[in-house]
C-alpha cells in the first residue's frame, strides 16, 4: 500500500470509527507534495482503487480532479486553493 492509499484508508476508517465527517486533508497534502495517485502499491491497487474500494467519495473526486489535468500535461497539478475549496464545499453539502 502506498502512503497515499494508506492516507485514504485511514481517513475513511477514522471517520467510520469516530462518527466525524469524512475528510481528504491528508490525501490533499500528499498530492500537493507530489504523491503519485497512479502508482500502484505492492498489491497492485492504486490510490484511486483504494478510494473506490473504501467508498471514500471525497478522495475519488479529489483524485479524479488531480489526475485529469495531469493526463493533459505532466507538469500540471491541482492548485491548493481548489483542493481547499473542494473540501470546504463537500463538508457544507453533508451538513
Amino acid at each position: 500500500m502506498t502512503f497515499l492509499a494508506h492516507a485514504i484508508d485511514t481517513e475513511g476508517d477514522g471517520a467510520l470509527q469516530s462518527g466525524r465527517p469524512l475528510t481528504v486533508h491528508t490525501t490533499a497534502a500528499l498530492l500537493a507534495f507530489g504523491a503519485d495517485p497512479q502508482l500502484p502499491g505492492p498489491d497492485g491497487l492504486t490510490s484511486m482503487g483504494q478510494a473506490a474500494y473504501s467508498r471514500h467519495d471525497l478522495a475519488v473526486e479529489l483524485l479524479q480532479r488531480h489526475i485529469s489535468p495531469r493526463l493533459r500535461s505532466p507538469f500540471t497539478a491541482v492548485p491548493v486553493d481548489r483542493i481547499v475549496a473542494l473540501t470546504h464545499n463537500r463538508q457544507h453539502r453533508d451538513t
